[in-house]
């Protein structure tokens, strides 16, 4: 007599049913660690943008500080110049490429700190830029950049949205030292530069 040996359709249920815990409780980890990556690989690639113009405007005798109060000639203006393959957008709350207001109003970084100047890299990066020279932080410079452009949720700073402030002669991530950052959530650039695993934290919490 053969004696056939196999598992009980018991058996087969409660090992699928422990795949799928496993599964359940992995597989959001995964999805946050990769995502986490992307973000982190982005914002390198991008602070790596605003260095490398620096360092061009530089050898042709252009400092970014003479642009911080000076109204007649926007700053994003001359930095599209050393991008190659770049669209200049215009500046305004609305400009010609989309509106900053309604696509950033809930960014958790307002408008009135990008509408002086918007550039989209080849690859997608958006360059909003800020002279402030109408307010009382006149010696500020900033760029804030969406990392996966404005059309990709969730337009929200610290997850695809991240702030470079001009200070010392260069643009240092916002929160570092010697930046105006004051909240926790404005010194996200920084910590995330700096701490992949922060964008994990920010992932789960920012809303």
């Amino acid at each position: 007599m053969n004696l056939r040996k196999g598992f009980t359709l018991a058996e087969i249920l409660i090992t699928l049913g422990i795949i799928g815990v496993v599964a359940a409780i992995t597989i959001p980890n995964l999805m946050t660690t990769y995502k986490a990556h992307v973000i982190h690989k982005k914002l390198i690639k991008s602070y790596s943008v605003i260095q490398q113009v620096v360092r061009m405007m530089k050898y042709d005798d252009l400092e970014p500080e003479m642009y911080i109060a000076n109204s007649k000639t926007p700053f994003y203006k001359t930095f599209i110049k050393y991008m190659s393959g770049a669209t200049d957008c215009g500046s305004g709350y609305v400009n010609k490429c989309f509106s900053v207001w309604d696509y950033y109003i809930n960014s958790g970084w307002s408008p009135a700190t990008m509408d002086d100047g918007c550039i989209i890299s080849a690859d997608g990066i958006i360059y909003l830029f800020e002279n402030m020279y109408h307010t009382s932080t006149a010696n500020s410079l900033l760029i804030t950049v969406d990392i996966n452009g404005y059309k990709t949720k969730p337009n929200k700073l610290g997850i695809d949205m991240f702030v470079f402030e001009f200070v010392n002669g260069e643009f240092k991530p916002y929160g570092a030292q010697g930046t105006k950052a004051s909240s926790e959530r404005t010194k996200s650039t920084y910590k995330v530069l700096n701490d992949p695993n922060y964008i994990k934290y920010l992932l789960k919490t920012v809303k």
